[in-house]
């Protein structure tokens, strides 16, 4: 609906599908599982891999940034 949207108002846009998604809660930039020698989870750990994301990108100038971040912006809705 987000891309609907933003194209209708002239924005460029673009849908982003991205398979094996990693998510990364702590922002250590690696994913984390650590298990038992029987394969049960032994840390309680948010870092996942999903089997799929989508988001949507926007082309846009960033008035607000310095030069030169003017561009694809990533506009992604999904609680996280």
């Amino acid at each position: 609906v987000g891309s609907l949207v933003l194209r209708c108002l002239g924005i460029p846009t673009r849908v982003v599908t991205n398979f094996q998604s990693a998510h990364d809660t702590n922002g250590n930039l690696t994913i984390d599982n650590v298990v038992d020698e029987h394969g049960r989870t032994i840390r309680n750990n948010r870092d996942s891999i999903w089997n799929f994301h989508v988001w949507i990108e926007a082309w846009m100038a960033r008035n607000d940034l310095k030069s030169g971040f003017d561009g694809w912006q990533v506009l992604d809705p999904t609680p996280q």
